[in-house]
């Protein structure tokens, strides 16, 4: 049996992987931006003399049927606090993107304006939107 040169195997097939990555890419991006605007709408205007330290990721998680897991954590920098709000998975073509936001049932978005739209269809509860200024709350000192 011929030997298996695996770094080279390795590099060809991450190599390719990246090259078919676009709408995946599209995806994962617009993701992070729907974090960087959390973070940035939950640490705006704190209370004079404080100031809010709230970070918003988006986390790797899990490869599954749907693709790969995405979570969406908050975390306050100056307590052990780190929770998620959703989670998003995103398959290797990019559409649809299905969000967990309740563990309940999934919900299925094709597209950047569809993404932030469920995104923000789940920021309208008022559970949700209370959970969002309690950690807001959370983080100010």
């Amino acid at each position: 049996m011929a030997r298996v040169n695996f770094d080279a195997q390795l590099q060809a097939v991450l190599q390719q992987a990246g090259q078919a990555s676009g709408p995946y890419d599209a995806r994962l991006k617009t993701l992070r931006d729907i974090a960087q605007s959390l973070q940035r709408n939950l640490t705006a205007a704190p209370p004079n003399g404080q100031k809010i330290e709230l970070t918003v990721t988006v986390e790797p998680g899990h490869s599954l049927n749907l693709g790969q897991q995405f979570n969406v954590m908050c975390s306050i920098a100056w307590r052990p606090f780190q929770s998620p709000l959703f989670r998003a998975y995103i398959p290797p073509s990019g559409d649809p993107v299905h969000f967990d936001f309740y563990g309940e049932q999934m919900v299925a978005a094709n597209g950047d304006d569809e993404m932030q739209e469920r995104v923000l269809d789940f920021i309208r509860q008022p559970d949700v939107a209370n959970r969002l200024l309690t950690l807001r709350q959370m983080a100010a000192h």
